[in-house]
């Protein structure tokens, strides 16, 4: 797994519990659809000038894995969609 999270990012505001679990599925998926092939997982953050200010933080999580098809990303933030 690579970070790149600059210790200078700002604190967000949000619900503590629902952005974990989001982060924590992320993951997960991740793990789960690269197995043992040795794949790269990537965690990136950054913020846009104006945080704390009104600003925002953008979190990217990506993975090396084969991608999803057309069908499956039409269903991505369903509630209970899985694979």
């Amino acid at each position: 797994m690579r970070q790149q999270l600059p210790g200078d990012l700002p604190a967000v505001r949000g619900d503590a519990m629902l952005l974990s679990q989001v982060l924590r599925t992320l993951m997960s998926n991740a793990v789960e659809v690269l197995g043992t092939s040795g794949g790269r997982i990537e965690v990136r953050g950054e913020a846009d000038g104006t945080a704390g200010r009104g600003g925002m933080v953008r979190l990217e999580v990506r993975d090396s894995g084969p991608g999803m098809t057309a069908e499956q990303l039409a269903r991505v933030g369903r509630p209970f969609y899985t694979t």
